[in-house]
């Protein structure tokens, strides 16, 4: 009986221990820091290249809905994050006026979006491969 005790203890061990616990973490490569919840869950993480990302993760990548910030500050996106790039609903705004408010796929714009100029023109229609399809529809 105390065998059979034993097994069951060892085994409901080695059950708890092999299942993966959200927990709060720190992980600091020569490229990037990742400060947030482990294995997935809300975080930040700052990156030489990329800059600064704040929002949900998988394992240290940004996933879903996230708030990026480029390093120099030329670029602020907030919206979706798939493999590492735009995807999904989003608005990219640039300095000196330029903003786009729309679909991303792949890292770039596709399907219905608005894209504003510095110049005050704004384009509303659709996109491919991150440029206007109709480029007369430019207001």
């Amino acid at each position: 009986m105390n065998k059979l005790i034993l097994l069951l203890c060892c085994l409901a061990f080695s059950v708890y221990s092999s299942a993966q616990e959200v927990r709060d973490t720190v992980i600091v490569t020569d490229d990037w820091r990742y400060e947030g919840q482990w294995p997935e869950g809300e975080g930040v993480r700052y990156s030489k290249k990329y800059g600064v990302y704040k929002g949900n993760f998988v394992k240290a990548e940004p996933v879903g809905p996230c708030l990026c910030v480029s390093l120099d500050r030329s670029e602020i996106y907030y919206g979706g994050i798939k493999d590492g790039k735009r995807h999904g609903s989003g608005v990219l705004s640039r300095p000196g006026g330029f903003y786009y408010q729309g679909n991303f796929e792949n890292g770039y714009y596709e399907g219905f979006g608005r894209l504003y100029f510095p110049d005050m023109s704004v384009y509303v229609g659709a996109f491919h491969v991150g440029k206007p399809t109709y480029e007369q529809a430019k207001v």
